[in-house]
């Protein structure tokens, strides 16, 4: 017993993970006036916090005993730490929020605020890595190593328009420009108006598509083109005789509108004209299409003239030495014929054994100078020459050119 003769008790406790010493959880009697160390040892994992009671501070404390007193030692486990490593892509073109390149340690479960301002010229893309997010800034839980990078990326203006102006819309629209990150997509809708229709996108790209993605890899120009609906109507084409030449557009639907007609002979062939929804010796020639339109191109044969039909009379034609007199024929000189032209007739292989023909005339001179010329000629067999229907195609002889002679064959060839 101290000086005083008086007695007190110590009551010493603890919080899970350790001991105390001395242990008196029923308390531990004292004299008045001693000095008591008090000793806090933690278990594995846990970690000493502090007294609590009648002392306070680290551990080994003292008490003195000049009361009944109570000690209380506390612990809690040891917290985890973990790494937290943050970066920017690219480099230099934003920053992040805590700067960790190398690496910061937080304890398990701490809450951590990342953000990440971009540099000029930048945007802000996402953060990668442990986390994949496009909000900035963000929170976090640290339960375990983490890595996080923010992402930044070149602003692109995307201009867009549309011609002509009332022909129809571009989505987006972007007159002033839009911005877009660098790699970005877009896609890009353009919609005719009433009595137009879409004919093609042109600018950075040109493009028929529609809808148009196009990768923002700079800035870009895009314009949705439009044009009147136009109508259409068809044209039919073709050729007579068959293989003597071709005829330009062939058959097909074209807008209304001026149509360019072509002809071209074949070898062998002349022009000689067009017929149908289109006449004359024109060639090229302009076809108005403002309906269903039928053209046909004429050719004949070169180095001779329209043909003449002879049909002979009779259930037998002539006997042998019979002729038939008098038949006419009206010649319209064709291309290049100014002078007198001497006819005869040729292609008489083709005809009947026995049949021949000549003219009525002398001379055979028909036509001077382009004019139209008529003459009679005559049939005769030799022998017994079927009924049926005959063409006696006509060719020029040797002609007397006017003023130049060019040499014969050489001055108009054809009627």
């Amino acid at each position: 017993m101290g000086p005083s003769g008086q007695q007190y008790y110590l009551v010493t406790r603890k919080s899970p993970g350790g001991t105390i010493i001395p242990w008196c959880p029923t308390g531990c009697v004292y004299n008045g006036g001693s000095q008591i160390a008090v000793t806090a040892t933690p278990a594995p994992g846990y970690q000493f916090s502090g007294f609590s009671g009648s002392l306070t501070g680290g551990s080994p404390g003292y008490v003195t005993m000049n009361s009944n007193t109570t000690v209380t030692a506390n612990f809690a486990p040891i917290a985890t730490q973990y790494q937290l490593t943050t970066s920017v892509s690219p480099a230099g073109k934003g920053t992040v929020s805590p700067s960790c390149p190398g690496g910061c340690s937080y304890s398990s479960g701490s809450q951590l605020t990342i953000a990440a301002p971009p540099a000029s010229g930048y945007r802000f893309t996402g953060f990668t890595g442990s986390v994949n997010r496009g909000s900035n800034p963000i929170t976090l839980t640290l339960n375990g190593v983490m890595a996080v990078t923010a992402n930044f990326a070149p602003i692109y203006q995307l201009t867009t328009g549309v011609s002509p102006a009332g022909g129809g819309t571009i989505t987006p629209s972007c007159p002033g420009g839009c911005s877009y990150s660098g790699g970005s997509q877009v896609s890009m809708t353009a919609t005719p108006a009433a009595g137009y229709q879409f004919i093609g996108f042109t600018g950075t790209t040109n493009s028929a598509s529609n809808p148009l993605t196009v990768t923002m890899s700079g800035g870009m120009m895009e314009r949705a083109n439009f044009a009147p609906i136009t109508t259409q109507y068809q044209l039919t084409t073709s050729v007579g005789p068959a293989g003597a030449g071709t005829i330009s557009p062939a058959t097909g639907s074209y807008n209304s509108g001026s149509l360019t007609i072509t002809a071209t002979a074949n070898s062998g062939y002349v022009f000689s004209g067009f017929s149908g929804d289109l006449t004359g010796a024109t060639n090229p020639q302009q076809l108005q299409l403002n309906g269903p339109k039928s053209v046909t191109a004429n050719f004949v044969a070169a180095n001779s003239g329209p043909g003449v039909t002879v049909s002979l009379p009779g259930a037998k034609v002539l006997v042998p030495g019979q002729t038939l007199s008098g038949i006419p024929v009206t010649l319209t000189p064709t291309n290049g014929f100014h002078s007198a032209v001497a006819l005869s007739w040729k292609n008489t292989a083709s005809w009947p054994v026995g049949l021949s023909a000549s003219f009525a005339q002398s001379s055979g001179v028909v036509g001077e100078n382009g004019a139209r010329g008529s003459t009679t000629f005559s049939i005769t067999t030799s022998a017994e020459t079927p009924p049926g229907t005959y063409t006696l195609a006509f060719q020029e002889e040797c002609p007397v050119c006017m003023p130049v002679d060019l040499g014969c064959g050489e001055c108009f060839l054809y009627l």
